[in-house]
């Protein structure tokens, strides 16, 4: 760079695409939300530590977004939430990126709250 020689280095790690992409084409309606099926491009059961994965949120087209999605630690039968804001169908086209993933690491065990336990944290808006 500026005639300057920049050695590179390498990184000894496992070479891993983690990407989420749609099965086959698939029409959105106008202003709607639907689940289309995907699979990811890394077997995640093979490398992950954990059980689950988040599917980033992204525009995939003006008005058109793949929700934040909870995946499981699969690499096939995956289904994204996909939301139309358009007043037009829009068409995604198949092997579409929806997006790239990440392993969830859980910070204390998850437990479940019934909306009684809830319910005193809960009040009106102003």
């Amino acid at each position: 760079m500026h005639g300057v020689l920049i050695p590179l280095q390498r990184k000894n790690a496992p070479q891993t695409c983690r990407r989420v992409h749609l099965c086959g084409d698939v029409v959105v309606p106008p202003r709607s939300q639907i689940n289309v099926p995907a699979r990811s491009t890394l077997d995640v059961v093979t490398v992950s530590r954990g059980d689950d994965w988040l599917l980033e949120a992204k525009q995939l087209h003006p008005g058109v977004l793949a929700a934040s999605t909870l995946l499981p630690d699969r690499h096939h039968g995956i289904a994204v939430h996909v939301v139309n804001t358009t007043p037009e169908p829009h068409v995604l086209r198949g092997d579409m990126c929806l997006g790239t993933f990440h392993e969830l690491m859980s910070l204390r065990p998850v437990s479940s709250l019934t909306l009684c336990q809830l319910r005193p944290s809960l009040r009106p808006l102003p």
